[in-house]
């Protein structure tokens, strides 16, 4: 998604110009069973480019979401339940 992406911008008076369509259009010809609303596909394509400009990366940021429950005493505590049955 992401590649397409800068395969397909244009640079027009020294300046790149990106567009989400040409890379919903491969998205299709290359995934042709997937369900996908092109309005869907472009708003997520703008999130991964930004989070790409960003971070230099699309992994998930650290730190962010909900913290973790699973503590090595919650990990313990199922194991205890789960042999009990």
């Amino acid at each position: 998604m992401l590649e397409s992406y800068f395969r397909n911008g244009h640079r027009i008076n020294h300046e790149w110009l990106y567009e989400g369509r040409p890379c919903f259009l491969e998205f299709r010809e290359e995934f042709p069973d997937a369900v996908a609303v092109e309005a869907t596909f472009v708003n997520a394509l703008r999130y991964v480019v930004k989070l790409f400009r960003d971070t230099g990366s699309v992994g998930r940021k650290s730190g962010s979401g909900r913290p973790t429950k699973r503590t090595l005493e919650t990990v313990d505590n199922v194991r205890k339940l789960l042999r009990r049955t």
